[in-house]
């Protein structure tokens, strides 16, 4: 019989450390989720915070500076090259008030640069697609490489504001 209680407990004692093993590997698990879910979170807002950057940019509120900055980009771009917009620049291209309010929004730290970061400058690029036709596209600028995510084109024409939104991609 007193061989028997001493087995309880080494059995006993298994259990216990098993359920240990599944309770971290759990909670590591729940970590690694929480990581994946606050990312996508991040990359929803950016992708939103990008959208209403390009329907700033096509407003008719500042038409007439988008007017003069694309007539400017239209006769110095060649066919295909591009130019980014951003920080004053892109403010005043803007409504006022506008730059700031998308700032808040914008869900990374500009001073974050960490390995795993997603932190990039939200930017406007512009492209001359051919002669009477712009694209406006959002990008995060990348170690000076900008990846286009979304796409206005403009095209010009006679009537004001000259430059008109002909579509969205």
């Amino acid at each position: 019989m007193k061989r028997q209680r001493g087995a309880a407990l080494v059995v006993v004692m298994g259990l216990l450390s098993v359920a240990l093993m599944i309770g971290v590997a759990s909670l590591r698990s729940a970590l690694v989720d929480e990581r994946l879910a606050g990312n996508y979170r991040a990359l929803v807002q950016t992708q939103m915070v990008e959208e209403s950057l390009l329907a700033a940019a096509a407003g008719n509120t500042r038409a007439a500076q988008r007017d003069i900055l694309f007539d400017r980009l239209a006769a110095t771009l060649g066919r295909g090259e591009q130019f980014v917009i951003q920080g004053e620049a892109l403010g005043s291209l803007l409504s006022a008030g506008t730059l700031s309010a998308l700032a808040r929004q914008w869900p990374f730290d500009q001073q974050d640069s960490g390995a795993s970061s997603l932190a990039r400058i939200p930017t406007l690029v512009v492209q001359k697609l051919d002669g009477s036709r712009l694209a406006v596209l959002t990008g995060r600028q990348v170690a000076g490489d900008t990846q286009p995510q979304a796409q206005l084109v403009f095209v010009y024409t006679d009537t004001a504001p000259r430059w008109q939104l002909a579509r969205l991609q």
